[in-house]
């Protein structure tokens, strides 16, 4: 299930996925940096490479696998944390609405059945997820996967400025 959405608003939701897409266009101009920087680097060296380019030609795939790497293990893990929340408002909708049920079927006047039906329509209608709920899970998703490749793209931009 998703995370609890209560007082987000279409704004608040609108200036989030508006950040991501900020931190997505930085990562990007930094990237194309850092690849205009490696290509003048190949042309420079053709067949001859120094040290130097020979340790930043073999971090180049190192820092890829490891960013993919990372990138993966934070999708995984905010997926883990994602159907924790999920089971546990799961089970909770389920035991309200089993108590509220059971109240209702337990009922002994007009009036009871009439006030505990409604609270039954609440509970069943709060259990459902929200289009905010699902939206802001889906932002805590892809945040988390484009963390890491943001920070090596952003950390190796700033290391190759001063070649």
């Amino acid at each position: 299930m998703m995370p609890r959405a209560r007082g987000l608003s279409h704004r608040s939701a609108w200036l989030s996925w508006a950040d991501l897409g900020q931190t997505y266009a930085e990562m990007s101009a930094a990237a194309v940096q850092v690849v205009g920087h490696r290509t003048q680097r190949m042309i420079a060296a053709a067949g001859n490479p120094n040290a130097g380019d020979r340790r930043e030609f073999a971090l180049m795939g190192r820092e890829k696998v490891d960013a993919a790497a990372h990138s993966a293990y934070a999708v995984g893990s905010e997926l883990l944390r994602m159907n924790y929340r999920a089971a546990t408002q799961a089970w909770i909708a389920m035991l309200t609405a089993s108590t509220d049920m059971l109240s209702l079927a337990a009922s002994r006047t007009p009036g009871q059945v009439v006030a505990r039906r409604a609270r039954l329509d609440r509970t069943l209608r709060r259990a459902g997820p929200t289009a905010a709920a699902l939206s802001a899970a889906s932002l805590s998703l892809t945040r988390a996967a484009l963390k890491p490749v943001h920070s090596r793209a952003m950390r190796n931009a700033k290391r190759l400025r001063g070649w």
